[in-house]
């Protein structure tokens, strides 16, 4: 799925970890996931790399303003595209978010 900034996009929720078993997110008891104002990407997978503030979310629908990149530490490769890292607005605020934990909303 190839994400362009102006897309809207909503969080899947039984994506939260890789294929790989990387955390992309942090799931919440009541059944939302938080996402941060930054992921690190020049730490990412390590302890504390989700920064700044936070919000739950369950079923909203986001705003995609940039693709950031990609942790340093995966290949450039295209098969590694689930792990690149989107500048997401929601109510004013923007968020960082794994593209694999992200579903495009029809526009039909």
């Amino acid at each position: 799925m190839k994400i362009m900034p102006g897309d809207l996009v909503k969080i899947v929720f039984a994506k939260h970890v890789s294929p790989e078993n990387l955390s992309l997110t942090t799931v919440n008891s009541d059944n939302s996931i938080s996402l941060y104002e930054k992921i690190d990407l020049n730490t990412y997978p390590s302890w504390k790399d989700f920064k700044g503030y936070s919000k739950n979310f369950r079923d909203e629908t986001l705003l995609v303003v940039r693709k950031k990149g990609r942790p340093a530490s995966f290949s450039k490769e295209e098969m590694w595209n689930i792990y690149d890292v989107y500048l997401l607005l929601y109510s004013g605020e923007t968020f960082e978010c794994f593209s694999y934990c992200l579903k495009k909303v029809d526009s039909d």
